[in-house]
């Protein structure tokens, strides 16, 4: 399986556990206030980072290692709404991660959940924003590049 077409399977499956509007897959969208504010309509939202590959040494399998950003934002300070928002953020996450724990897609084998961190928490002109970072791996099955051409 290429690594593209593993992305794209991953970035549906999470569409349709949260909705379109609310996965994409990474393309720097917070690298200006017009772009956060534009993503955060929909918050929380989803971002699919691609971040390397390692080749099995004798296998055809590659261990892809990638990162789930999820963005959520609340549009007040209030300590009462910020308890509820901070429920909702972990039971948005606790569902991802469910969803995850039991996905199998087609060449590629068992998604492994690592870490998660809070990567930003704070005050901003769009809201209280929260961005958590959760590290994934996953095993993919290449092609036998010996085997093609060979009848």
């Amino acid at each position: 399986m290429r690594i593209s077409e593993f992305c794209e399977e991953l970035l549906n499956e999470l569409r349709m556990l949260v909705g379109d509007n609310r996965v994409f897959f990474f393309n720097n969208d917070f690298a200006n206030e017009e772009g956060i504010s534009r993503c955060l309509k929909n918050s929380p939202v989803i971002f699919l980072d691609f971040i390397g590959d390692t080749f099995i040494k004798n296998t055809f399998q590659k261990r892809c290692e990638l990162e789930l950003y999820v963005i959520h934002a609340t549009s007040s300070v209030n300590i009462k709404n910020r308890e509820a928002s901070f429920k909702e953020q972990m039971d948005f996450l606790e569902r991802i991660e469910k969803h995850l724990f039991q996905l199998k897609l087609k060449n590629a084998g068992v998604i492994e959940l690592f870490s998660l961190t809070k990567e930003y928490s704070d005050m901003t002109k769009n809201g209280f924003l929260s961005i958590y970072k959760r590290k994934l791996e996953v095993m993919l099955h290449i092609e036998n590049p010996y085997e093609e051409g060979e009848e």
